[in-house]
C-alpha cells in the first residue's frame, strides 16, 4: 500500500506547494502595487512644487526613489514566478517589516517637509 499511496501523497504535496507559492506571489504583487501607488502620489506632489525644490524635499524624494526601486524589483520577481518559496518568504518579510514602514513614514516626512517649505515661502 505504501507503494501506491506515496506517489499520491507526493503529488498532493507538490500541488499544495504550488498553491502556496502562487498565493504568496499574488500577495507580494498586491502589496507592492499599493506601495508603488502611494509613492507615485508622493513623488507627484514633490514634482508639482516646481523647480528648484527645497533640499529637504529632494532628499526625501531620493529616499522614496530608492525604496520604489526595491519595491519594483520585488514586484517584478514575484510577477514572473521565478523565485523559490524561501525567496518569496524573504521578500514578504522585507515588504511587511521594512519597506512598508518606510512608505508609511514617508507621508509624515513629506508633511513636515511641505510645512517647512510653505513657512519659508510665506515668511
Amino acid at each position: 500500500t505504501i507503494l501506491f499511496s506515496a506517489p499520491v501523497a507526493f503529488s498532493k504535496y507538490v500541488l499544495d506547494l504550488k498553491e502556496v507559492r502562487a498565493s504568496r506571489s499574488q500577495a507580494l504583487v498586491e502589496m507592492s502595487g499599493s506601495m508603488l501607488e502611494k509613492m507615485e502620489g508622493y513623488n507627484a506632489i514633490i514634482s508639482g512644487l516646481g523647480s528648484p525644490a527645497p533640499e529637504n524635499l529632494m532628499d526625501l524624494k531620493t529616499k522614496m526613489l530608492i525604496v520604489e526601486d526595491e519595491v519594483k524589483e520585488i514586484s517584478r520577481n514575484a510577477g514572473e514566478s521565478i523565485q523559490d518559496l524561501s525567496e518569496i518568504d524573504v521578500d514578504l518579510r522585507r515588504i511587511y517589516n521594512e519597506l512598508k514602514v518606510d512608505v508609511e513614514s514617508f507621508e509624515t516626512q513629506l508633511d513636515i517637509a511641505l510645512r517647512d517649505f510653505y513657512i519659508k515661502i510665506k515668511f
